[in-house]
């Protein structure tokens, strides 16, 4: 008897995820039906147990939250650093071309006074 209302529940669970995933498109709208549909009916009456956290295991959440942390700073500062010289290079071309310009256009009076 348990084995059977087991499956029942865990089947209109399913039932459930299948109908809020239909909204996976629309974050307001999945956030209300996840809220609605499936907070409210599996979550929110359950009673939470004290769970001890096992202390290997926050140790290494607490170092890989440390890396992850140290590594988007480091991903932070090499685009920073990159962005200033791609900055720095796009102004050396600009500056070129305006340079260009310039000759092109005593290039093309030149030319223009030697016709005349």
């Amino acid at each position: 008897m348990q084995i059977r209302q087991n499956k029942i529940y865990i089947q209109e669970f399913k039932t459930a995820v299948y109908w809020v995933v239909q909204n996976i498109d629309d974050f307001d709208l999945l956030k209300r039906s996840v809220n609605s549909s499936l907070y409210k009916k599996y979550v929110k009456d359950r009673q939470v147990g004290n769970v001890e956290v096992d202390p290997d295991i926050k140790t290494e959440y607490d170092n890989q939250e440390k890396f992850l942390k140290n590594s988007v700073n480091t991903l932070k500062k090499r685009l920073e650093k990159e962005s200033q010289v791609h900055k720095e290079d796009n102004l050396s071309i600009m500056n070129d071309n305006i340079k260009l310009i310039d000759m092109i256009n005593k290039l093309r009076n030149e030319v223009t006074d030697l016709e005349i």
